[in-house]
Protein backbone atom coordinates (compact mmCIF):
# COMPACT_ATOMS: atom_id res chain seq x y z
CA UNK A 1 0.00 0.00 0.00
CA UNK A 2 3.03 2.31 -0.33
CA UNK A 3 2.47 5.72 -1.91
CA UNK A 4 6.15 6.76 -1.65
CA UNK A 5 7.77 4.44 -4.19
CA UNK A 6 8.78 1.96 -1.51
CA UNK A 7 8.57 -1.01 -3.89
CA UNK A 8 9.24 0.80 -7.16
CA UNK A 9 12.42 -0.50 -8.86
CA UNK A 10 15.29 1.98 -8.97
CA UNK A 11 17.30 -0.04 -11.51
CA UNK A 12 16.62 -2.08 -14.64
CA UNK A 13 16.76 -5.83 -14.19
CA UNK A 14 15.23 -5.69 -10.73
CA UNK A 15 13.60 -8.78 -9.19
CA UNK A 16 10.52 -8.08 -7.07
CA UNK A 17 9.91 -10.43 -4.13
CA UNK A 18 6.20 -10.79 -3.36
CA UNK A 19 5.77 -12.22 0.15
CA UNK A 20 1.96 -12.31 0.23
CA UNK A 21 1.89 -16.12 0.13
CA UNK A 22 4.01 -16.23 3.29
CA UNK A 23 0.73 -15.92 5.13
CA UNK A 24 0.73 -18.42 7.99
CA UNK A 25 -0.05 -17.51 11.58
CA UNK A 26 2.61 -19.73 13.08
CA UNK A 27 2.07 -19.48 16.82
CA UNK A 28 -0.38 -17.79 19.16
CA UNK A 29 1.14 -18.04 22.63
CA UNK A 30 -1.52 -17.01 25.13
CA UNK A 31 0.83 -17.70 28.04
CA UNK A 32 3.72 -15.53 26.87
CA UNK A 33 1.35 -13.09 25.09
CA UNK A 34 3.05 -13.23 21.71
CA UNK A 35 1.99 -14.10 18.17
CA UNK A 36 4.41 -15.15 15.46
CA UNK A 37 3.36 -14.69 11.83
CA UNK A 38 4.78 -14.83 8.38
CA UNK A 39 4.91 -11.39 6.86
CA UNK A 40 2.19 -11.88 4.22
CA UNK A 41 -0.60 -12.14 6.80
CA UNK A 42 -3.07 -9.26 6.55
CA UNK A 43 -3.98 -7.27 9.63
CA UNK A 44 -7.64 -8.17 9.19
CA UNK A 45 -6.94 -11.90 9.24
CA UNK A 46 -4.63 -11.55 12.24
CA UNK A 47 -7.22 -9.45 14.11
CA UNK A 48 -10.03 -11.95 13.49
CA UNK A 49 -7.87 -14.93 14.44
CA UNK A 50 -6.73 -13.35 17.68
CA UNK A 51 -10.17 -12.03 18.60
CA UNK A 52 -11.54 -15.57 18.48
CA UNK A 53 -9.03 -16.41 21.21
CA UNK A 54 -9.72 -13.32 23.31
CA UNK A 55 -6.50 -11.58 22.28
CA UNK A 56 -5.28 -8.64 20.22
CA UNK A 57 -2.09 -6.86 19.32
CA UNK A 58 -1.98 -3.43 21.06
CA UNK A 59 -1.70 -1.59 17.73
CA UNK A 60 -3.93 -3.73 15.54
CA UNK A 61 -3.63 -2.37 12.03
CA UNK A 62 -4.00 0.48 9.56
CA UNK A 63 -7.36 1.39 8.05
CA UNK A 64 -6.19 -0.50 4.96
CA UNK A 65 -5.74 -3.70 6.98
CA UNK A 66 -7.97 -5.75 4.69
CA UNK A 67 -5.17 -5.49 2.12
CA UNK A 68 -2.11 -4.31 4.06
CA UNK A 69 0.16 -7.06 5.37
CA UNK A 70 2.08 -7.23 8.61
CA UNK A 71 5.39 -7.27 6.74
CA UNK A 72 4.55 -4.33 4.52
CA UNK A 73 3.38 -2.37 7.53
CA UNK A 74 6.51 -3.10 9.55
CA UNK A 75 8.69 -2.15 6.60
CA UNK A 76 6.99 1.24 6.38
CA UNK A 77 5.67 1.61 9.93
CA UNK A 78 2.08 2.67 10.39
CA UNK A 79 -0.49 4.02 12.79
CA UNK A 80 -4.22 4.04 13.42
CA UNK A 81 -6.03 1.36 15.39
CA UNK A 82 -4.84 1.55 18.98
CA UNK A 83 -2.31 4.28 18.19
CA UNK A 84 -3.45 7.01 20.57
CA UNK A 85 -2.51 4.79 23.50
CA UNK A 86 -0.13 2.24 22.02
CA UNK A 87 1.75 4.11 19.31
CA UNK A 88 2.70 2.54 16.01
CA UNK A 89 3.10 -0.91 14.50
CA UNK A 90 6.86 -1.04 15.09
CA UNK A 91 6.45 -0.42 18.83
CA UNK A 92 5.07 -3.91 19.48
CA UNK A 93 7.55 -6.12 17.65
CA UNK A 94 9.48 -8.50 19.91
CA UNK A 95 11.44 -10.36 17.22
CA UNK A 96 12.05 -10.52 13.47
CA UNK A 97 13.51 -13.06 11.07
CA UNK A 98 15.14 -11.12 8.24
CA UNK A 99 16.77 -12.57 5.13
CA UNK A 100 19.93 -10.58 4.47
CA UNK A 101 21.47 -9.85 1.08
CA UNK A 102 23.90 -12.79 1.38
CA UNK A 103 21.11 -15.25 2.24
CA UNK A 104 21.71 -15.47 5.98
CA UNK A 105 18.65 -15.26 8.23
CA UNK A 106 19.08 -12.79 11.08
CA UNK A 107 16.90 -13.30 14.16
CA UNK A 108 16.47 -10.37 16.53
CA UNK A 109 15.52 -9.91 20.17
CA UNK A 110 15.43 -12.65 22.79
CA UNK A 111 14.81 -15.22 20.04
CA UNK A 112 18.42 -14.70 18.92
CA UNK A 113 19.50 -16.54 22.09
CA UNK A 114 20.44 -20.12 21.21
CA UNK A 115 17.87 -21.36 23.73
CA UNK A 116 15.57 -18.35 23.52
CA UNK A 117 12.03 -17.59 22.47
CA UNK A 118 10.68 -14.35 20.95
CA UNK A 119 9.15 -12.93 24.13
CA UNK A 120 11.35 -9.82 24.56
CA UNK A 121 12.61 -7.26 22.08
CA UNK A 122 15.65 -6.02 23.97
CA UNK A 123 18.56 -8.40 24.37
CA UNK A 124 21.51 -6.10 24.00
CA UNK A 125 21.19 -3.41 21.29
CA UNK A 126 17.83 -3.33 19.56
CA UNK A 127 18.56 -4.94 16.20
CA UNK A 128 14.84 -5.12 15.37
CA UNK A 129 14.70 -1.35 15.01
CA UNK A 130 17.04 -1.40 12.02
CA UNK A 131 14.50 -3.32 9.98
CA UNK A 132 11.37 -1.43 11.08
CA UNK A 133 10.47 1.54 8.91
CA UNK A 134 13.40 0.77 6.58
CA UNK A 135 11.12 0.13 3.57
CA UNK A 136 13.16 -2.99 2.91
CA UNK A 137 16.51 -1.20 2.68
CA UNK A 138 18.35 -3.63 4.96
CA UNK A 139 16.77 -7.01 4.23
CA UNK A 140 13.63 -8.97 3.43
CA UNK A 141 11.45 -9.63 6.46
CA UNK A 142 10.15 -13.20 6.63
CA UNK A 143 8.64 -13.57 10.12
CA UNK A 144 7.60 -11.25 12.90
CA UNK A 145 6.59 -11.78 16.50
CA UNK A 146 4.27 -9.21 18.06
CA UNK A 147 3.19 -8.66 21.64
CA UNK A 148 -0.39 -9.40 22.64
CA UNK A 149 -2.90 -7.98 25.10
CA UNK A 150 -6.30 -9.35 26.15
CA UNK A 151 -9.07 -8.35 23.78
CA UNK A 152 -10.93 -5.50 25.49
CA UNK A 153 -14.10 -6.60 27.23
CA UNK A 154 -15.79 -3.24 26.73
CA UNK A 155 -15.47 -0.34 24.31
CA UNK A 156 -17.02 3.12 24.45
CA UNK A 157 -17.19 6.08 22.10
CA UNK A 158 -17.48 9.85 22.09
CA UNK A 159 -17.49 12.37 19.24
CA UNK A 160 -17.28 16.15 19.14
CA UNK A 161 -17.92 18.83 16.54
CA UNK A 162 -15.83 21.97 16.01
CA UNK A 163 -15.82 25.08 13.85
CA UNK A 164 -12.08 25.09 13.11
CA UNK A 165 -9.20 22.70 12.61
CA UNK A 166 -7.31 24.49 15.37
CA UNK A 167 -10.09 23.72 17.86
CA UNK A 168 -10.12 20.09 16.79
CA UNK A 169 -6.36 19.78 17.24
CA UNK A 170 -6.42 21.46 20.65
CA UNK A 171 -9.03 19.00 21.90
CA UNK A 172 -7.12 16.08 20.43
CA UNK A 173 -3.96 17.20 22.22
CA UNK A 174 -5.63 17.40 25.62
CA UNK A 175 -7.46 14.08 25.20
CA UNK A 176 -4.28 12.32 24.06
CA UNK A 177 -2.43 13.54 27.15
CA UNK A 178 -4.82 11.61 29.40
CA UNK A 179 -3.58 8.32 27.88
CA UNK A 180 -7.06 6.83 28.16
CA UNK A 181 -8.19 6.51 24.53
CA UNK A 182 -7.16 3.83 22.05
CA UNK A 183 -7.98 5.99 19.03
CA UNK A 184 -8.39 9.74 18.67
CA UNK A 185 -8.82 10.97 15.09
CA UNK A 186 -10.32 13.93 13.30
CA UNK A 187 -12.28 14.40 10.07
CA UNK A 188 -12.87 17.46 7.92
CA UNK A 189 -15.63 19.00 5.73
CA UNK A 190 -14.71 16.79 2.77
CA UNK A 191 -15.17 13.56 4.75
CA UNK A 192 -18.33 14.96 6.33
CA UNK A 193 -19.78 15.49 2.87
CA UNK A 194 -19.01 11.91 1.91
CA UNK A 195 -20.58 10.58 5.10
CA UNK A 196 -23.64 12.81 4.73
CA UNK A 197 -24.31 11.10 1.40
CA UNK A 198 -24.30 7.83 3.36
CA UNK A 199 -26.99 9.12 5.72
CA UNK A 200 -24.96 10.93 8.41
CA UNK A 201 -26.29 14.40 7.59
CA UNK A 202 -25.78 15.65 11.14
CA UNK A 203 -22.05 15.95 10.41
CA UNK A 204 -22.74 18.84 8.04
CA UNK A 205 -23.60 21.03 11.04
CA UNK A 206 -19.95 20.89 12.13
CA UNK A 207 -17.06 21.53 9.72
CA UNK A 208 -14.62 19.49 11.82
CA UNK A 209 -15.15 16.48 14.06
CA UNK A 210 -13.14 14.44 16.55
CA UNK A 211 -13.78 10.77 17.30
CA UNK A 212 -12.61 8.96 20.43
CA UNK A 213 -12.56 5.23 21.18
CA UNK A 214 -11.91 3.87 24.68
CA UNK A 215 -11.22 0.23 25.52
CA UNK A 216 -11.42 -1.19 29.01
CA UNK A 217 -11.73 -4.30 31.14
CA UNK A 218 -15.10 -3.19 32.55
CA UNK A 219 -17.99 -0.90 31.73
CA UNK A 220 -17.13 1.19 34.76
CA UNK A 221 -13.56 1.80 33.57
CA UNK A 222 -14.74 2.80 30.11
CA UNK A 223 -17.41 5.11 31.54
CA UNK A 224 -14.89 6.75 33.86
CA UNK A 225 -12.48 7.34 31.00
CA UNK A 226 -15.20 8.91 28.85
CA UNK A 227 -16.25 11.10 31.79
CA UNK A 228 -12.68 12.42 31.96
CA UNK A 229 -12.49 12.94 28.19
CA UNK A 230 -15.79 14.75 27.60
CA UNK A 231 -14.93 18.05 29.32
CA UNK A 232 -11.85 18.36 27.11
CA UNK A 233 -13.88 17.91 23.95
CA UNK A 234 -16.47 20.40 25.18
CA UNK A 235 -14.04 23.25 25.88
CA UNK A 236 -14.29 24.50 22.32
CA UNK A 237 -16.67 22.01 20.75
CA UNK A 238 -20.00 20.27 21.19
CA UNK A 239 -20.71 16.59 21.71
CA UNK A 240 -22.27 14.91 18.70
CA UNK A 241 -23.57 11.49 17.83
CA UNK A 242 -20.76 8.89 18.03
CA UNK A 243 -21.99 6.74 15.13
CA UNK A 244 -18.80 7.26 13.12
CA UNK A 245 -16.48 6.05 15.87
CA UNK A 246 -18.72 3.07 16.68
CA UNK A 247 -19.19 2.05 13.04
CA UNK A 248 -15.49 2.25 12.21
CA UNK A 249 -14.57 0.09 15.21
CA UNK A 250 -17.36 -2.40 14.47
CA UNK A 251 -15.86 -3.14 11.05
CA UNK A 252 -12.33 -1.73 11.34
CA UNK A 253 -11.07 -2.78 7.93
CA UNK A 254 -14.28 -2.61 5.93
CA UNK A 255 -14.46 1.11 5.29
CA UNK A 256 -11.18 1.56 3.45
CA UNK A 257 -11.44 2.22 -0.25
CA UNK A 258 -8.83 3.00 -2.85
CA UNK A 259 -11.38 5.19 -4.67
CA UNK A 260 -13.66 8.01 -3.59
CA UNK A 261 -17.42 7.52 -3.62
CA UNK A 262 -17.53 9.08 -7.10
CA UNK A 263 -14.55 7.07 -8.29
CA UNK A 264 -11.86 9.64 -7.53
CA UNK A 265 -8.30 8.50 -7.08
CA UNK A 266 -6.68 9.77 -3.92
CA UNK A 267 -3.15 10.08 -2.64
CA UNK A 268 -2.11 11.42 0.77
CA UNK A 269 0.90 13.14 2.23
CA UNK A 270 1.59 13.14 5.95
CA UNK A 271 3.80 14.44 8.69
CA UNK A 272 4.41 13.73 12.36
CA UNK A 273 4.85 16.83 14.50
CA UNK A 274 5.10 17.88 18.12
CA UNK A 275 1.85 19.47 19.23
CA UNK A 276 3.56 22.86 19.46
CA UNK A 277 4.03 22.94 15.67
CA UNK A 278 0.58 21.79 14.57
CA UNK A 279 -0.81 25.25 13.83
CA UNK A 280 2.30 26.19 11.86
CA UNK A 281 1.73 23.11 9.68
CA UNK A 282 -1.89 24.16 9.11
CA UNK A 283 -0.79 27.64 8.05
CA UNK A 284 1.91 26.29 5.72
CA UNK A 285 -0.59 23.93 4.10
CA UNK A 286 -3.11 26.70 3.54
CA UNK A 287 -0.49 28.90 1.88
CA UNK A 288 0.39 26.16 -0.61
CA UNK A 289 -3.19 25.18 -1.38
CA UNK A 290 -4.57 28.73 -1.54
CA UNK A 291 -1.90 29.68 -4.08
CA UNK A 292 -2.91 26.72 -6.25
CA UNK A 293 -6.69 27.02 -5.82
CA UNK A 294 -7.43 28.10 -9.41
CA UNK A 295 -5.27 25.37 -10.92
CA UNK A 296 -6.82 22.76 -8.65
CA UNK A 297 -10.30 23.83 -9.67
CA UNK A 298 -9.35 23.64 -13.33
CA UNK A 299 -8.34 19.97 -13.06
CA UNK A 300 -11.15 19.01 -10.68
CA UNK A 301 -8.93 18.42 -7.64
CA UNK A 302 -10.23 18.47 -4.07
CA UNK A 303 -8.44 18.03 -0.74
CA UNK A 304 -9.31 16.51 2.60
CA UNK A 305 -7.65 16.35 6.00
CA UNK A 306 -7.26 13.43 8.39
CA UNK A 307 -5.72 14.05 11.81
CA UNK A 308 -4.72 11.54 14.45
CA UNK A 309 -2.23 10.98 17.21
CA UNK A 310 0.32 8.33 18.05
CA UNK A 311 1.04 8.68 21.74
CA UNK A 312 2.72 12.08 22.05
CA UNK A 313 2.92 12.84 18.32
CA UNK A 314 0.40 14.76 16.23
CA UNK A 315 -0.26 13.24 12.81
CA UNK A 316 -1.45 15.45 9.97
CA UNK A 317 -2.49 13.93 6.63
CA UNK A 318 -3.76 16.12 3.80
CA UNK A 319 -5.17 14.06 0.90
CA UNK A 320 -5.73 14.92 -2.75
CA UNK A 321 -8.69 13.64 -4.80
CA UNK A 322 -9.36 13.90 -8.52
CA UNK A 323 -10.95 11.99 -11.39
CA UNK A 324 -8.46 10.04 -13.46
CA UNK A 325 -7.84 6.78 -15.22
CA UNK A 326 -8.08 3.98 -12.66
CA UNK A 327 -4.79 2.12 -12.54
CA UNK A 328 -4.41 -1.66 -12.20
CA UNK A 329 -3.56 -1.49 -8.50
CA UNK A 330 -6.77 0.33 -7.60
CA UNK A 331 -8.87 -1.81 -9.94
CA UNK A 332 -7.58 -4.93 -8.20
CA UNK A 333 -8.64 -3.57 -4.78
CA UNK A 334 -11.98 -2.07 -5.91
CA UNK A 335 -15.27 -3.99 -5.85
CA UNK A 336 -17.10 -5.14 -8.96
CA UNK A 337 -19.49 -2.18 -8.97
CA UNK A 338 -16.65 0.34 -8.80
CA UNK A 339 -14.72 -1.44 -11.56
CA UNK A 340 -17.77 -1.38 -13.81
CA UNK A 341 -18.59 2.26 -13.07
CA UNK A 342 -15.15 3.82 -13.14
CA UNK A 343 -12.87 1.44 -15.02
CA UNK A 344 -13.00 3.22 -18.37
CA UNK A 345 -12.03 6.73 -17.38
CA UNK A 346 -9.56 8.74 -19.44
CA UNK A 347 -6.20 9.80 -18.00
CA UNK A 348 -5.91 13.19 -16.32
CA UNK A 349 -2.20 14.02 -16.68
CA UNK A 350 -2.68 17.68 -15.74
CA UNK A 351 -4.07 16.71 -12.33
CA UNK A 352 -1.27 14.21 -11.77
CA UNK A 353 1.38 16.79 -12.57
CA UNK A 354 -0.24 19.32 -10.26
CA UNK A 355 -0.45 16.76 -7.46
CA UNK A 356 3.25 15.95 -7.79
CA UNK A 357 4.09 19.66 -7.60
CA UNK A 358 1.86 20.33 -4.58
CA UNK A 359 3.04 17.26 -2.73
CA UNK A 360 6.64 18.41 -3.15
CA UNK A 361 5.82 21.88 -1.90
CA UNK A 362 4.04 20.50 1.16
CA UNK A 363 6.81 18.04 1.96
CA UNK A 364 9.36 20.84 1.76
CA UNK A 365 7.21 23.05 4.00
CA UNK A 366 6.89 20.31 6.60
CA UNK A 367 10.64 19.71 6.48
CA UNK A 368 11.24 23.30 7.61
CA UNK A 369 9.17 22.48 10.71
CA UNK A 370 11.33 19.46 11.56
CA UNK A 371 8.54 17.02 10.71
CA UNK A 372 9.15 13.28 10.85
CA UNK A 373 7.65 10.76 8.45
CA UNK A 374 6.92 7.08 8.27
CA UNK A 375 6.74 5.35 4.86
CA UNK A 376 9.86 7.24 3.81
CA UNK A 377 10.46 4.98 0.83
CA UNK A 378 12.05 6.83 -2.05
CA UNK A 379 10.12 10.06 -1.63
CA UNK A 380 10.42 11.92 1.67
CA UNK A 381 13.62 13.87 2.31
CA UNK A 382 15.89 11.89 4.60
CA UNK A 383 19.59 12.32 3.98
CA UNK A 384 19.19 16.05 3.37
CA UNK A 385 17.43 16.69 6.68
CA UNK A 386 19.43 14.40 8.99
CA UNK A 387 22.45 15.56 10.93
CA UNK A 388 25.40 13.97 9.10
CA UNK A 389 26.47 11.39 11.70
CA UNK A 390 23.00 9.82 11.71
CA UNK A 391 22.86 9.22 7.97
CA UNK A 392 26.54 8.22 7.87
CA UNK A 393 25.89 5.45 10.39
CA UNK A 394 22.91 4.20 8.39
CA UNK A 395 25.02 4.19 5.24
CA UNK A 396 27.69 2.16 7.05
CA UNK A 397 25.06 -0.32 8.26
CA UNK A 398 23.84 -0.67 4.68
CA UNK A 399 27.40 -1.30 3.51
CA UNK A 400 27.84 -4.07 6.09
CA UNK A 401 24.50 -5.78 5.53
CA UNK A 402 24.30 -5.26 1.77
CA UNK A 403 27.74 -4.30 0.40
CA UNK A 404 26.68 -4.71 -3.23
CA UNK A 405 23.54 -2.61 -2.78
CA UNK A 406 21.25 -5.39 -3.97
CA UNK A 407 18.33 -5.00 -1.54
CA UNK A 408 15.82 -2.31 -2.54
CA UNK A 409 18.41 0.22 -3.71
CA UNK A 410 17.25 3.79 -3.29
CA UNK A 411 15.07 3.14 -0.27
CA UNK A 412 15.89 5.72 2.42
CA UNK A 413 18.25 7.21 -0.15
CA UNK A 414 20.68 4.31 0.38
CA UNK A 415 22.42 2.16 -2.21
CA UNK A 416 20.92 3.78 -5.30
Amino acid sequence: MSYTGGFQPARPGTVLVDTRRLDRILDVNATDLTVTVEVGVTWERLYETLRAQGLRTPYFGPISGRHATVGGTLAQNSLFYGSARYGMAADWVTSLDVVLADGRVLTTGSAAHVAGTPFLRWYGPDLSALFLGDTGAFGVKARATLQLVPFPAHTGFASFGFQTLEQQAAAMREIARLDLAAEVYGLDPYFHGVMARLGLEYLLEHPWSLHVVVDGASEALVAAALDAIRPLGLREGVEIDATVAAAVRADPFGGFGVLGDAGEVWVPIHCFLPWSKAEAAFAATRRVLDAAADRMAAVGMATSTLTACARNAFVYEPCFWWRDEIDAFRLEKADDAARAAFGGRAPNPEARALYVQLRRQLADAYATLGAAHIQIGKYYAFEDVLKPPAFDVLRQVKDVLDPRGLVNPGSLGLGS
